[in-house]
């Protein structure tokens, strides 16, 4: 699928619009009149039989006063430009041009995902890496460094669109490429990234001992940007509390996190990698001898030496 400008539509749009339409005590036949539609279309559009078209929404809107809330369900996502659109349909043709442009749509997309969530945008997202694999397997030798770079950028995204959107396989997937790609690449932030993401991943299904060791992996490589490997540290941080470790060790774990904070504000970040900026990175303290609280993501005894 070519990297074409298409509309997104979030899952929660059929029952806000009824719910909205409910909540105004419109029947159907009202608010189709109200917005210049048929009554059928309403219903279509509130039983997810019809997918709306961003004007759609946007009329829908300002006929139940909604305040951009229906609206903002719907979007056009990135489009790709035509060298990526042509070099979609000719992998063979794949030069670094087109390699930009996917990692363009891959920053596009990412803006998206924080306005309209995981959910809206995964769809998407897997369409537009069947054609990134498609890329991989064509590239020659002289290009293959920079779509193997590209790709594990999406492969990673894709693998954090799992982990929120609780798509297991998903995440597990796509997180593997990402760590294969990154490694072949040479990608140290982004190897170090996926790593730290893998962390959470066994997080959310309790296994602590996994999300330690893999957050230490994501701390420990010294050619990984400061920033994310603060954040790593800050996991690794909480998996210790999680599990019982004795308090002098998180608090040890706490310190490395914190001073490698305050080295990371000289070091920039990866543009992708805005979720590790201060703004974006809380930190406070819990109840388990100070347990570090990293926005939305995440028994061994003994210092690290890292």
């Amino acid at each position: 699928m070519p990297p074409r400008a298409h509309t997104i539509v979030d899952p929660r749009f059929p029952a806000e619009l009824a719910r909205l339409r409910r909540d105004r005590g419109l029947s159907l036949r009202q608010l189709a009149a109200a917005a210049n539609y048929g009554k059928s279309v309403i219903h279509q559009l509130e039983t997810g039989q019809t997918r709306p078209a961003v004007d759609v929404a946007a009329r829908l809107d300002a006929a139940l006063d909604a305040g951009g809330i229906l609206a903002g369900l719907v979007v056009d996502a990135p489009d790709g430009g035509d060298r990526a659109a042509y070099v979609a349909t000719h992998p063979r043709r794949v030069d670094l041009a087109a390699v930009r442009a996917f990692g363009d749509v891959l920053a596009g997309y990412r803006r998206l995902e924080d306005s309209i969530g995981a959910a809206a945008v995964l769809p998407s997202v897997r369409a537009q890496l069947d054609t990134i694999v498609s890329l991989l397997r064509e590239a020659d030798h002289r290009v293959r460094p920079g779509v193997v770079d590209v790709a594990a950028q999406w492969a990673q995204f894709a693998g954090w669109l799992g982990i929120a959107h609780g798509d297991d396989r998903t995440a597990r997937a796509w997180l593997d490429h990402g760590l294969q790609w990154s490694t072949e690449a040479g990608n140290a932030d982004l190897t170090a990234t996926v790593l730290s993401f893998q962390g959470h991943r066994a997080e959310g299904r309790g296994d602590l001992p996994e999300m330690i060791g893999l957050s230490r992996s994501a701390r420990c490589d010294p050619n990984a940007n400061t920033a994310l490997r603060a954040y790593s540290a800050g996991q690794e941080a909480r998996g210790l509390a999680m599990a019982g470790a004795s308090p002098a060790e998180v608090r040890h774990m706490l310190k490395r996190a914190a001073d490698l904070a305050i080295e990371a504000a000289e070091t920039p970040l990866p543009a992708w990698g805005y979720w590790y900026t201060p703004p974006s990175m809380p930190c406070s303290r819990g109840s388990c001898g100070g347990t570090w609280v990293t926005g939305t993501r995440g028994p061994m005894t003994g210092r690290s030496s890292c």
